[in-house]
């Protein structure tokens, strides 16, 4: 143990003696200052520093009651030990109630030294906490997500000065309060829901809460609360008005997008049907071979730009649109796609196979998209000459939804390009007369419908959509 520094307050210079050889031969190395009024006891706490006090009861003009105020008011870590005679229960329970550490009576010093060495230590380690809190306070204070602590009851504990700003509200007024006693009480209600959350489960949690500042300015907090202790919870809160204003506006520069995009491809449809009647009929009526082959030309041209427009009015659509959501027999609708599909040259001589073990609840519409892609893919990459060509189409139950699976022995689909499929206008084969939109059309699809879909292939060997759909209310 250190040098201590050792102040005594006492009027008797034989007494005082006693105590410093009782220290001294229990081998505590120490240095002393002996005082005897309220003056010289204010001027050595500043000036001497003592590590530990030992205080008479009663002197003439000053008491170790006093004493023990001035070092509560003025907020010391320095232990106080009553060293004197003989005293009434009340007195010693009054004094360790004011902050005394112990009480040593004058007849019986043995004690003495151990109770030095136990205040020390006691003194050493709230020096320690003190640390450690001065830099938890720096630091939840520097921050500027709001923070705090609170009880079971939901009873603040702690804030930092970013609350304290934004709710005009100081640690001292808020400590022991809850949300009810500053915040609208559907706000606090709010609040409380979300904090027995976090206390019955043990688990942390995310919410996004709208939260009145001081000013009543509404805020969008995105708040994490987590349990620190079975009984405690802690809480940030992040500021994020203004990204949610920000997605707003997003949101509405793409639905005015959209509405643009559908209103164009839309109207441009109406020319287009006109200049394919304009060509069938020059076609008709002009016999001559290079004017046959140019007619046939701008005719193919024009219908891919009007499969394109027509692909567009589906994504805004989709993108759009309203789910609605009903029970669907999975197996009659891939034997009606299966029939539709049934003119394409490469359908003849592919085997289906077909199994489907579950329903699903979800938007008809937007199921037959994805199925009617997938498969009619499948069909038009199937190898060329290939006698042995299959399609496998099975529809399972999968947790909340099913899976859909479809998987044929066709091209595949080159490792490198694999990323790529989905994106918008990417066309992975050169003899593609698609738009490019097909597979981006159906992973809108899903993503409207919260589903997940991936690819795995071969080349030249096989390749495999899965697909999963939740059932949607």
């Amino acid at each position: 143990m250190q040098e201590l520094k050792i102040l005594m307050l006492e009027d008797s210079a034989d007494d005082a003696d006693l105590v410093q050889r009782c220290i001294r031969k229990d081998g505590i190395k120490f240095t002393s200052v002996v005082i005897t009024s309220r003056k010289e006891f204010i001027q050595s706490l500043s000036s001497f520093s003592p590590d530990i006090i030992l205080a008479d009861h009663k002197l003439p003009q000053f008491s170790s009651l006093e004493a023990l105020d001035i070092v509560r008011d003025k907020k010391l870590n320095v232990p106080v030990i009553l060293v004197t005679g003989s005293v009434s229960e009340d007195f010693a329970a009054e004094s360790i109630k004011k902050g005394a550490v112990d009480y040593i009576l004058k007849d019986n010093l043995t004690r003495l030294p151990n109770a030095i060495r136990m205040a020390f230590l006691q003194k050493q380690s709230a020096e320690r906490v003190m640390a450690l809190e001065q830099q938890f306070r720096a630091f939840m204070d520097n921050s500027p997500a709001v923070q705090w602590i609170k009880d079971k009851d939901g009873k603040y504990l702690f804030i930092n000065k970013a609350f304290e700003k934004r709710h005009k509200i100081s640690q001292e007024e808020i400590t022991g309060k809850t949300a009810f006693d500053f915040l609208p009480q559907e706000t606090a209600k709010v609040i409380k829901q979300n904090e027995r959350k976090v206390l019955s489960t043990g688990q942390a949690a995310k919410s996004v809460e709208i939260i009145p500042d001081s000013e009543g300015k509404q805020v969008h907090n995105l708040v994490y609360r987590f349990p620190i202790q079975p009984y405690l919870i802690g809480g940030v809160g992040i500021d994020i008005t203004d990204r949610v204003k920000s997605e707003e506006q997003l949101h509405y520069k793409i639905r005015e997008l959209d509405t643009f995009i559908y209103r164009a491809s839309h109207d441009l449809r109406g020319p287009l049907a006109s200049l394919l009647g304009l060509m069938n009929v020059a076609k008709m009526e002009i016999a001559d071979p290079v004017s046959q082959k140019y007619f046939t030309m701008i005719s193919e041209s024009t219908q891919r730009m009007d499969s394109m427009l027509s692909d567009l009015v589906k994504i805004t659509k989709i993108s759009q649109g309203v789910t609605t959501a009903k029970e669907i027999n999975v197996e009659v609708m891939i034997g009606e796609i299966l029939k539709s599909l049934s003119f394409l040259e490469e359908f003849k001589g592919i085997d289906f196979r077909v199994n489907v073990s579950a329903t699903l609840l979800s938007d008809p519409d937007l199921l037959l998209g994805i199925l009617q892609n997938l498969i009619d893919n499948s069909i038009r990459y199937r190898k060329e000459n290939f006698p042995d060509s299959y399609i496998d189409i099975s529809v399972i139950p999968a947790g909340t939804g099913v899976m859909i699976t479809v998987r044929d022995n066709g091209q595949g689909i080159p490792p490198d390009i694999q990323p790529k499929i989905f994106d918008m206008f990417f066309r992975g084969n050169l003899k593609s007369s698609g738009t490019g939109l097909g597979l981006y059309i159906v992973k809108t699809t899903i993503d409207k419908l919260r589903g997940t879909i991936a690819v795995e292939s071969v080349q030249d060997e096989w390749t495999k959509f899965s697909v999963f759909l939740p059932h949607i209310q």
